[in-house]
């Protein structure tokens, strides 16, 4: 698939069909991740992949706990969604950031953007959806007591067959978002 049209293309997917993804495919997303360009050649990604019962008892335990907070003036009402369509994506890969650097700038994260989105193209041009989420950083402390880590949560990725075709949102055109000197 030509690079243009895939980035073009390319939409958040919030329904999945049921049909599980096989791994060779979930292998190359992530490897596309892993491609990224990172700071200081960090490549602060880590993934955790969760499918079938154990996607399932996460995502359970993910909404348990994300009731407890749900009523806080702080969580956008909308929040429980994303953590509806992790329980019903086949796949669900949380995104961390292994070495956190000191700088404002906070490079990791933006390393792992860059690792994300190279993702979420991957997994477009397989013929899969995908969708960022970052309400889980609402219970990111509970999330990583569960699997037993003490590294950055930074966000979640859901991949599966779409079972919806959004249409394209409205995006600013370039020469709204571009201040050009010369």
């Amino acid at each position: 698939m030509e690079l243009d049209k895939t980035i073009s293309e390319r939409r958040s997917i919030r329904r999945f069909k049921p049909d599980s993804v096989k791994k060779e495919l979930i292998e190359a997303i992530l490897d596309a991740g892993n491609k990224a360009p990172s700071a200081k050649n960090k490549q602060h990604w880590r993934f955790h992949v969760f499918q079938g019962e154990a996607k399932n008892k996460f995502t359970e335990y993910c909404l348990k706990e994300f009731d407890k907070i749900a009523n806080s003036d702080d969580v956008h009402p909308s929040a429980r969604y994303s953590f509806q369509i992790m329980a019903d994506a086949p796949v669900t890969i949380l995104v961390y950031t292994s070495n956190i650097m000191p700088h404002t700038a906070r490079p990791d994260i933006q390393s792992v953007s860059a690792a994300i989105q190279n993702m979420l193209l991957k997994a477009y041009d397989l013929g899969l959806g995908s969708l960022w989420i970052c309400d889980i950083l609402y219970i990111d402390k509970a999330i990583n007591q569960y699997i037993k880590t003490d590294i950055g949560l930074l966000a979640a990725v859901t991949i599966g067959y779409t079972d919806e075709s959004p249409k394209s949102r409205a995006k600013l055109t370039v020469d709204d978002v571009t201040t050009w000197y010369e």
